[in-house]
């Protein structure tokens, strides 16, 4: 898809927007520690980092303390959470780029509602029209919900959006979605275009416009 085609943009969040896989696993460890479980393992930080908050419980805390890992989960803020996030390299400079080009952006990601404040304290929420989480919609990625109702509301094709990603996850929300796909930091991944850092992108996008 050529850039001059670019109306709207799907950022993920988690390892897109922002570096959080210290986050994600001091989350679901101190959950873990509160209902008598030991730390993740490799594969369960894997899993956790790229599924839904409920997906990740459901699938490594045992039924009869999941009760007890809901109450564990209210406890956990944002405040909790933001001391252990960094935004990744070059993503203000490339949001500021998209904004001043007049192009929409947007978030669908499988985090919770507290995606909103994180993004806000770490200074970048301003920039997108809407950010959809996986509690505001009935089916989290990859699902087609989370996108479908950003293309509704900002009035948009399929064929005028692209989405952002680093995971299988993100891969098959935009095949779900017909979404082109942009890969982030992740060769592995099926993707019309990689991006190897955001640098590099905005300078493209600021090529394409001369």
């Amino acid at each position: 898809m050529p850039f001059s085609g670019i109306k709207v943009v799907i950022f993920d969040c988690d390892g897109v927007l922002i570096h959080s896989f210290n986050s994600t696993c001091y989350y679901f460890n101190r959950i873990r520690e509160e209902v008598g479980l030991p730390p993740m393992n490799r594969e369960q930080q894997e899993y956790a980092f790229i599924h839904s908050v409920e997906e990740t419980l459901d699938w490594f805390i045992p039924t009869e303390l999941r009760g007890k890992a809901a109450q564990s989960k209210r406890g956990i803020t944002a405040q909790d959470l933001v001391p252990r996030l960094t935004l990744e390299p070059g993503i203000t400079e490339l949001l500021a780029t998209l904004k001043n080009k007049g192009t929409a952006m947007a978030v669908d990601t499988n985090g919770g509602h507290e995606a909103r404040e994180i993004l806000e304290s770490l200074g970048i929420l301003d920039y997108f029209r809407m950010v959809v989480t996986a509690d505001d919609v009935a089916r989290p990625k990859p699902f087609s919900d989370g996108v479908d109702h950003i293309l509704t509301t900002l009035e948009a094709t399929r064929e005028q959006a692209v989405f952002i990603g680093d995971s299988k996850v993100d891969e098959r929300t935009a095949a779900e979605s017909g979404l082109t796909f942009w890969a982030y930091d992740n060769p592995e991944l099926s993707a019309e275009k990689y991006i190897e850092d955001f640098h590099a992108l905005k300078t493209q996008l600021e090529q394409a416009a001369c």
